[in-house]
């Protein structure tokens, strides 16, 4: 939605940390994870205050209301707000919204607030919680299509999430991962037959994705084992509604999923410790980290590990194992939010504990991403409208970035030369008399 990298957009992963110093006072260390996590809703710790349960409660679900207002760099544009108010712009769901006329929920945890407050929901179940979010989202959806002055959006854009949740659950290349694919080809059919009921303009169409997933037969429990291993103190996700730990730890490990960011807080051989460490992980796949002005990268091989190498001549002539892995690991070697290391995990494992095992040694199959392996980087395109021309069965497979997609946007809308990291796509046929 922005058309940049990481390093612009500063907003890294679902998960990272973010360390600031005041004027006068020591640093301060805060958590951010922008993923709602439902499990907390139904944590309960009688010791504690009713007003503290609940802070914790809804700092725990995310930071997805501020992922727009406080998180996304202010010195970036998103497709939104490159439109304007000449266009009438309309988000469902869509992460990145700021900008857009009409958005459903402006904050998650409002609306969880709201309900709370308005006794629609309870306090114990997610099953309430569900289905009252499920009630508000329907609710909603009618005013999103139409917009608040009753006129048709001139940009529409949908987020659908069942697809990805279905491949967590059952695997990429599952029948249920298809289905839902059906139903959004469904969903999308019956937006279009509304739009042409009610419109002469020209309608344009892409289709595509921010990551795909890899198979994952196999959890990793390195964090854990790190946090006991390592001899140092240690916070993770679990520690992100106490900030005491957060600031008293000599390591932070952020999580996400197929990989993970380590920040050292500790002695300066800290960070040396945790590279050594993860070397001798087998599930680990690359570790990045800068020593100097360089970024580097080690390889974990079957029987050992690589020299370390920096990352522009590593990653240069693997751009079909690793794709645009320099722009997307910018940010961590100009030093910021990344942390002090970076770990992409092997095809095959992940560290989601919702995917650990309920008896050691079985076998799992799911699907998750993150990592900066092919599977978990490379989406379909399929963009449709009465300017782009045909691509012909026997024309070859181009590749885009997903940078390029806010460009190629912008020129549908005949918006030259905005700021971003992409460019437009060639997919405009020569005689384009929009």
């Amino acid at each position: 939605m922005t058309g940049c990298y990481p390093s612009k957009t500063r907003i890294p992963a679902f998960d990272w940390v973010e360390v600031k110093t005041g004027y006068s006072g020591p640093e301060g260390r805060e958590y951010i994870r922008c993923m709602p996590d439902f499990k907390r809703f139904q944590e309960e710790t009688s010791e504690k205050s009713r007003r503290t349960r609940q802070q914790e409660f809804f700092k725990g679900l995310g930071d997805a209301l501020e992922l727009n207002q406080r998180l996304l760099s202010p010195l970036v544009y998103t497709l939104f707000e490159i439109l304007g108010e000449d266009w009438h712009t309309i988000s469902i769901k869509e992460w990145i919204h700021r900008g857009a006329d009409s958005f459903i929920g402006e904050s998650m945890n409002g609306m969880l607030q709201d309900m709370l407050s308005k006794k629609i929901i309870g306090q114990n179940t997610m099953t309430e919680l569900l289905f009252a979010l499920y009630k508000e989202v329907s609710y909603e959806f009618g005013d999103l299509i139409w917009g608040s002055e009753r006129r048709l959006a001139d940009l529409m854009v949908y987020w659908k999430t069942g697809t990805d949740t279905k491949s967590h659950e059952f695997g990429p290349n599952s029948p249920q991962v298809r289905e839902e694919v059906d139903e959004a080809i469904e969903k999308l059919a019956e937006t279009l037959r509304f739009y042409k009921m009610n419109t002469n303009q020209p309608i344009y169409i892409i289709i595509t994705a921010d990551h795909s997933q890899s198979e994952v037969r196999e959890f990793s429990p390195l964090i854990e084992q790190f946090k006991e291993e390592i001899g140092y103190s240690v916070a993770t996700r679990e520690d992100r509604v106490y900030p005491e730990r957060l600031n008293k730890a000599d390591i932070i490990v952020a999580n996400n999923d197929r990989a993970a960011f380590f920040y050292s807080f500790g002695k300066p051989e800290t960070k040396r410790k945790i590279v050594d460490y993860l070397k001798d992980r087998r599930e680990v796949d690359l570790i990045i980290y800068v020593e100097g002005d360089q970024a580097r990268v080690i390889q974990v091989l079957e029987d050992g590990f690589t020299r370390p190498e920096d990352v522009h001549v590593f990653f240069k002539d693997r751009q079909k194992e690793y794709p645009n892995a320099v722009e997307r690991l910018e940010g961590l070697m100009k030093g910021d939010k990344w942390g002090d290391v970076v770990v992409s995990m092997k095809e095959g494992y992940s560290l989601n504990p919702d995917f650990k095992p309920e008896k050691e040694g079985e076998k799992i199959l799911h699907g998750d991403h993150g990592g900066l392996n092919y599977s978990d980087s490379v989406a379909p395109l399929l963009i449709w409208g009465p300017t782009i021309k045909s691509n012909e069965k026997k024309d070859a497979w181009r590749t885009f970035r997903t940078v390029d997609i806010a460009p190629t946007i912008a020129k549908i809308f005949k918006i030259e030369k905005i700021p971003t990291d992409g460019g437009v796509l060639a997919v405009f046929s020569e005689n384009d008399n929009r």
